[in-house]
């Protein structure tokens, strides 16, 4: 029961949503944030769906490309007018040199028999000639074999050779540039090889010239692959040797 302001008793009903008013504000904010977070990628959906329409009707359509177009290839750049003046005077190219020249790869050739060199018979009468033959490893890891089987088919058998007649006499000397082959063929060598071959080194009939990896080239390399192929045998002939290198020597450069 309530008493009215004047005093006469009567009977009144209290509305809840009077007392408990912003409660129930504060539930259907809580009830709307609810519906967006839970409903936010539907939402974020349609309004990229209206945004796309929004583009496409108030922007002009993209008309297909011309199909007569000239073909360009992707890799082609586009000539720049002034790149005359930028150019530099040549009398040779070597992409034409390739239409002009000539390439013949005979069997038998002079890669095979030898250039040919004549000399005159006089040519030497007022000075000796002095020839000097220096026998030498040439054994590339990879040309026209893989390198296992230059190995097992020649590599291997040469440094038995060289074992061999080097340790029969003492007048004999070679030198050797690859070691990526000595490597190989001393893990497969007995110990009595093993002797000989360290026999030989010592003695000073057998050089380990250059003593890289592979008898690199010298006009095509920079001096960083150069160095990691020469650095990366080296721990494993001081280890072999024990006696310090001095000579370097290739003849596989131009």
């Amino acid at each position: 029961m309530a008493f009215s302001p004047s005093g006469s008793r009567r009977g009144t009903i209290v509305r809840p949503s009077r007392l408990k008013g912003k409660p129930l504000k504060r539930r259907r904010c809580f009830r709307l944030r609810n519906l967006l977070s839970t409903n936010l990628c539907i939402l974020a959906f349609f309004f990229c769906a209206l945004l796309f329409l929004f583009v496409i009707l108030t922007q002009n359509i993209p008309k297909p490309q011309n199909l007569h177009r000239p073909h360009h290839h992707p890799f082609s750049r586009s000539r720049n007018p002034n790149s005359s003046l930028l150019e530099a005077r040549v009398d040779i190219t070597t992409k034409d040199l390739y239409d002009r020249i000539e390439f013949l790869d005979v069997d038998g050739g002079p890669w095979k028999q030898g250039w040919e060199v004549s000399f005159k018979g006089d040519e030497w009468d007022g000075e000796k000639l002095k020839v000097f033959v220096v026998p030498h490893s040439h054994n590339d890891p990879g040309w026209k074999l893989t390198v296992e089987e230059y190995y097992l088919q020649k590599s291997r058998h040469i440094l038995d050779a060289i074992v061999q007649t080097l340790s029969k006499d003492s007048r004999r000397k070679f030198i050797w540039e690859e070691m990526s082959y000595l490597e190989r063929w001393w893990r497969d060598a007995s110990a009595s090889k093993r002797d000989d071959f360290i026999k030989i080194v010592k003695n000073g009939q057998l050089e380990i010239v250059g003593g890289g990896w592979v008898m690199n080239d010298e006009a095509f390399l920079c001096l960083s692959s150069i160095g990691r192929s020469d650095l990366l045998i080296s721990p494993f002939a001081a280890l072999m040797f024990t006696c310090p290198g001095r000579c370097f020597d290739t003849r596989d450069g131009l």
